[in-house]
């Protein structure tokens, strides 16, 4: 028997199949042409204010929205591109990480993405251990949805703390794609919602014979985003929002380039700088506004339990004096920095928390986190 479609399920598919930009007014029009019920003016309202937030949707004003299918309709051709660094050379394996952005669904977590060689075969992919300051960068300009969140603490050498990810095997890939070191791998988007990929290699002749035309999309880009920013100090956009409208709004001819790399972009910048705070996340603001609002640590007395779960609730356990929110923001504002270290910064927050590493038969708090 076929489930019955909700209001809100009705919503959510008017939302997805929108191709051009949209009003209040015109959104709430095409809810009630639909239902052909009586709708209460509350659940309106609620209506109306879900679309400020929505994961799906990129709100101009606080009256016009664009959907992101509409944004799709017209960038998601741009291929993405990936250059390997020397751990996934060595090893043949591929960490996505911000690498994707802005063509990763908020909805999805990495796992659940898939990519596809030129043959159309899926890559294969595992799960690995990484030391933090190994794979860090690679998330640097990540969406909280897509930080990595399996982090095992080292407590007795901060610095040596574990991340677990998922990363695909690409030896496979390399060999048939006669992959040279210099050389970068290009990405295409062929589902955003499924989160599909293929990828194919873009060689270095490629990318150097294609740099003057991928100079003038950056400058494009950077002159669109501060349009956008309008001199304010602070963002209400992601950083992937920001990027999607900005991309959006350039001239089609512009969107023509071999790929597109977003750490290109941001070290390309000259007036704009990537931003990260608990409250707004990962964004783009006027280079030298918005500094990261400081954080205190307090010292609370506390008798850790053996709790396992999330994150959150590790931290909890352990009486920890920041979330799992504060302690990503932490993470992203320090090590943009020339003063970053990373055992400093871990034992910074860990250090006072000796006493919560104790020993439960043959498993330490330090082994659950």
């Amino acid at each position: 028997m076929p489930h019955k479609l909700t209001l809100q399920a009705l919503a959510e598919n008017l939302i997805r199949e929108s191709r051009e930009p949209f009003s209040v007014d015109e959104y709430i029009e095409a809810i009630q042409n639909r239902w052909r019920r009586r709708i209460a003016p509350a659940t309106l309202d609620h209506l109306k204010q879900t679309l400020t937030n929505h994961s799906h949707v990129i709100e101009v004003s606080g009256e016009s929205f664009i959907p992101y299918q509409a944004v799709l309709d017209r960038i998601g051709h741009v291929p993405l591109e990936i250059q390997l660094g020397k751990a996934e050379l060595q090893h043949r394996r591929m960490i996505p990480g911000h690498h994707l952005v802005p063509f990763i669904s908020p909805d999805l977590e990495e796992d659940e993405l898939t990519f596809l060689d030129p043959r159309g075969r899926e890559i294969p992919k595992k799960k690995e251990s990484f030391f933090i300051e190994e794979v860090i960068n690679h998330y640097q300009y990540s969406h909280e949805e897509h930080f990595p969140y399996q982090i095992k603490v080292n407590q007795w050498m901060p610095g040596k703390s574990t991340l677990k990810l998922t990363v695909w095997d690409i030896r496979d890939l390399l060999a048939q794609l006669e992959f040279h070191p210099e050389d970068r791998l290009r990405v295409r988007l062929v589902d955003y919602y499924q989160g599909i990929y293929s990828i194919d290699a873009y060689p270095a002749s490629m990318w150097s014979a294609n740099r003057l035309r991928t100079r003038s999309l950056q400058i494009a880009l950077e002159d669109e985003l501060i349009k956008e920013l309008g001199g304010t100090e602070d963002s209400a956009l992601s950083l992937e929002k920001q990027m999607l409208q900005g991309l959006f709004n350039l001239d089609a001819g512009l969107l023509e380039v071999s790929a597109f790399s977003l750490t290109g972009f941001v070290e390309s910048a000259q007036r704009i700088a990537v931003m990260r705070n608990e409250d707004a996340g990962v964004y783009f603001a006027l280079d030298g506004e918005s500094p990261v609002k400081p954080y205190a640590l307090e010292t609370v007395h506390h008798t850790p339990q053996g709790r396992t779960g999330s994150l959150q609730e590790i931290f909890e356990d352990m009486g920890l004096a920041f979330s799992e929110k504060e302690f990503k923001a932490i993470l992203y504002s320090m090590m943009g920095t020339e003063e970053f270290n990373l055992e400093s910064v871990f034992d910074l927050l860990f250090g006072a928390k000796k006493d919560c590493f104790y020993e439960i038969g043959r498993a330490s708090c330090r082994e659950r986190v």
